[in-house]
C-alpha cells in the first residue's frame, strides 16, 4: 500500500520517491502552519478553499502552492493581508514543494508514456469471417 494507491500504476518507478518527497513537503507545511487553514472545515473562510491535507490534494495543487508562497500570497491573515512567514520556513517550504513538484511531474510523465500500453487489447481473437460477410 502506498499513499497514492489507485492514482498511479503500481509499477511506476517514481512512487517511492513521490511518497518521500510528499512526506518532506507535508512536514514543512505543518511547520509553516499551512494545514491550519487548508482543511475541509475552512477555519479562515477562504473564498476558494484549496485542500492540502492529503497527498493527492497536495499533488494536484503543488503548482499553485509554490506560486502563492513565492508571491507572498500565503499565508495570509483572516482579513486577507499577507501574514509573516519566517524566511527560513518560507525557503524550506519552497525547497520541499519544488522537490515534490519535480517528482509529481516525473510520475505523471511516466504514466503518460506507459498509458498507451495499458489499453492495448491482449489476446484478441480475430474473426476469420470478413465483416462484409457477417
Amino acid at each position: 500500500m502506498t499513499l497514492f494507491d489507485g492514482l498511479y500504476r503500481k509499477d511506476n518507478p517514481y512512487l517511492l520517491d513521490l511518497e518521500r518527497s510528499d512526506q518532506g513537503f507535508a512536514n514543512e507545511m505543518r511547520r509553516s502552519t499551512c494545514i491550519g487553514c487548508h482543511v475541509p472545515n475552512n477555519p479562515t473562510k477562504m473564498r476558494r478553499l484549496v485542500l492540502l491535507q492529503t497527498p493527492a490534494h497536495a499533488a494536484a495543487e503543488i503548482e499553485r502552492v509554490i506560486k502563492d508562497v513565492q508571491e507572498n500570497k500565503m499565508p495570509y491573515e483572516e482579513w486577507g493581508d499577507p501574514a509573516f512567514l519566517d524566511p527560513v520556513l518560507r525557503a524550506a517550504l519552497l525547497q520541499y514543494a519544488t522537490r515534490f513538484q519535480a517528482v509529481v511531474l516525473q510520475v505523471k510523465a511516466w504514466e503518460k508514456q506507459h498509458q498507451q500500453n495499458a489499453y492495448e487489447p491482449k489476446n484478441v481473437v480475430q474473426s476469420a469471417t470478413p465483416k462484409s460477410e457477417q
